[in-house]
């Protein structure tokens, strides 16, 4: 993805620059043709958008907590919502991420990070600078760092307590490269996984089954006014497999980019979420992804909200393949989140709300290439933003340039 203070939408990755709305239009008569997302129902409405993780019916996501920028964890089971006070410090929450620890016992893994991820920063104070990784489990006790994980740890995943996360680019220090490390839970060593493109990446999200892991890398592709988003898949033995891949107009002012995030990872599928904006032509709706493995056949679901919902941005999502519900965080676009005391409504039906929802079940449509840019037939279409956090290290990196 392109770097830049002002890029739009909002994406987990090194950060620096003010929110910028975007919009997006949908078809509303697509999702019969492709699939569809069932109706959306509201779980929750935190001070601040936010990561979202849904796994075996459970569902988290960071909330305020206190004053000073405290935030805590919040798990929702059973229809009903329970934070995780242990969980409660100052710094802002990150990934958010469920998975097992090494008795197979529920947990959350969730990075903590100094910096907010909204507003303007400086070099060394942007996004995932110095975030640090932390796991916690979802029926309450105490919170514990990863001590194996280093500072710039975005986001990370376990699986009977082995842990695997991506560290990015830390704008105060240009040479690092982007990693994907696993680790035991309990352990202070890490040991590297191949990441194909390292420098001036950012991995976006991951997720771990068994010996398998799937993570997105968004980089710069030789023409620096495309992007590219791949989803790679590392089975432990070999070199990771390519199994998706976008490419796309990264530069902020066309509001054309595309890229994947909101991975899940099964024994049969990858699961992510493919983010349209809406200067992609032709325009295609943001979809759910259902890939097969090993032959990557791909089918989809696109996004088409109701009206209530039709002009919230979309912000982070997560697939539960166990009830073939999909997680939005989501948020309202009359908000400048770039203002220290910017924050969402925690009023039901307000329109600066930031609400946590859940569809219905996903039916999965014909299967799609996966840089198709059909145009979606006419309909009445439906309008919505989404948030994609600027990322600082490019900006800074081009400052010096020429």
């Amino acid at each position: 993805m392109t770097k830049g203070g002002t890029s739009d939408g909002f994406k987990r990755v090194a950060a620096a620059g003010t929110l910028v709305a975007v919009g997006l239009t949908v078809a509303a008569a697509a999702a019969a043709a492709v699939g569809a997302l069932g109706a959306a129902a509201d779980l929750a409405r935190p001070a601040f958008p936010s990561s979202v993780s849904a796994v075996g019916g459970v569902i988290a996501w960071a909330a305020a907590s206190g004053p000073e920028h405290r935030f805590e964890i919040v798990v929702r089971r059973g229809g009903h919502n329970h934070a995780l006070t242990a969980t409660s410090a100052v710094g802002w929450i990150d990934g958010v991420k469920l998975g097992t620890g090494s008795g197979g016992h529920s947990i959350v893994v969730y990075s903590r990070c100094p910096h907010s991820p909204f507003a303007n920063a400086n070099v060394s104070s942007a996004g995932t600078d110095d975030c640090r990784l932390w796991w916690a489990p979802t029926r309450g006790g105490h919170a514990h760092r990863i001590n194996a994980a280093p500072v710039d740890t975005s986001v990370g995943v376990a699986e009977h307590g082995v842990a695997v996360f991506a560290v990015q680019h830390n704008t105060a220090r240009e040479s690092q490269p982007a990693r994907v490390e696993t680790a035991q839970l309990t352990g202070t060593s890490a040991r590297a996984l191949k990441v194909p493109t390292p420098n001036g990446a950012t991995i976006d999200d991951i997720s771990a089954n068994g010996a398998q892991v799937a993570f997105s890398e968004a980089s710069l592709a030789p023409n620096r006014r495309m992007g590219v988003s791949e989803i790679w898949l590392d089975n432990g033995k070999a070199a990771p497999r390519l199994i998706a891949k976008v490419v796309s107009d990264t530069v902020p002012i066309d509001h054309a980019a595309q890229f994947f995030d909101g991975l899940t990872l099964t024994n049969g599928f990858v699961y992510a979420f493919l983010y349209s904006q809406s200067g992609v032509y032709p325009p295609v709706a943001s979809r759910l992804e259902r890939i097969s493995l090993p032959g990557l056949a791909t089918t989809v679901a696109p996004w088409a909200p109701s009206a209530s919902l039709s002009t919230d941005g979309i912000n982070a999502t997560a697939f539960d393949p166990s009830n073939s519900q999909l997680i939005l965080d989501l948020f309202s676009p009359q908000i400048d989140f770039s203002t220290t005391s910017a924050s969402c409504s925690t009023h039901a039906g307000s329109a600066t709300a930031c609400p946590v929802v859940q569809t219905g079940p996903v039916t999965f449509g014909r299967t799609s290439a996966h840089n198709e840019q059909t145009s979606p037939p006419d309909a009445t279409s439906l309008s919505l933003t989404r948030w994609k956090r600027s990322e600082a290290i490019g900006t800074l990196l081009r400052a010096g340039e020429g």
